[in-house]
């Protein structure tokens, strides 16, 4: 799909106008998306970097951001502005994360919806975290597509990012995107988040029922950029034995359990 507007990020499609009853009485929308920085984004490819870039679409209108060349930690500092009426016939707000190639198709990293209702209420006003799953790299192509397009199917981390999302009453609301001022990207970077300690354990115990005998099987836990790995045991009888506890990785996180990564539990043989 072709990207209009005066960088290239903004694209409106169909019809944006809804046909309401006479008695009810419209009015201008506009939606900010800060979006301000990604962390330990993934490599789609086995060799080279990520060239990350955000699309943020509401209803017929879509914006996305610049591209960040080379870079796992982009800092993007910019504001993507969608227009609507309201009431709104719509209440999702989808987000999707692509590494960009310029040779072939972007490569789509993964995705994510908020609800409309919640920036109403004001619930997305203060900086979050994002998180983005997707497939793996060997992934079968039917698969792979399933996963990239929705998010809680996905079964590997791909990174995350940290936005801000408002919405305020506009008379002409815009389809844009704007780089954020000097003075307010450099606020907004340095803004203290709330964080902890977290601590991730791992004992394995057995395996029973398995379907090949006489396998190297191990267990593998991925907690984000984190990851925790036992020893290679052969199955006997469909049966694999570990009795081993792994030594805890401890790393400092977001304080909201909401906002941490999902914790993915691999079997591998």
């Amino acid at each position: 799909e072709k990207m209009v507007g005066e960088a290239g990020n903004v694209s409106i499609s169909g019809d944006t106008n809804i046909i309401f009853p006479p008695q009810v009485k419209t009015k201008g929308h506009q939606i900010v998306v800060s979006l301000i920085r990604g962390q330990d984004l993934q490599k789609m490819d086995v060799i080279g970097s990520v060239d990350p870039f955000v699309e943020i679409e509401f209803g017929a209108a879509k914006v996305r951001s610049k591209i960040i060349k080379d870079n796992m930690n982009p800092k993007w500092t910019q504001k993507l502005y969608l227009p609507l009426s309201l009431p709104s016939v719509n209440d999702t707000i989808v987000g999707k994360l692509y590494d960009n190639d310029d040779l072939k198709k972007d490569d789509l990293m993964g995705s994510f919806k908020l609800s409309f209702k919640d920036v109403l209420a004001g619930k997305t006003k203060e900086p979050f975290w994002v998180q983005f799953y997707g497939s793996q790299q060997n992934s079968k192509e039917k698969y792979a597509e399933l996963m990239d397009q929705h998010s809680e199917l996905g079964t590997d981390w791909k990174g995350r990012i940290l936005i801000s999302v408002t919405s305020e009453d506009k008379d002409q609301p815009l389809a844009t995107v704007k780089d954020m001022d000097e003075k307010e990207a450099t606020a907004i970077l340095s803004l203290p988040l709330k964080t902890r300690k977290w601590e991730i354990r791992l004992q394995a115990h057995f395996a029973m029922y398995l379907c090949d005998d006489n396998k190297h099987f191990t267990f593998v836990v991925k907690w984000g950029p984190h990851e925790l790995r036992t020893k290679k045991v052969t199955s006997r009888n469909r049966l694999a034995e570990w009795f081993e506890s792994i030594a805890p990785v401890i790393f400092e996180g977001p304080a909201d359990l909401n906002q941490m990564p999902d914790i993915i539990v691999y079997h591998v043989s």
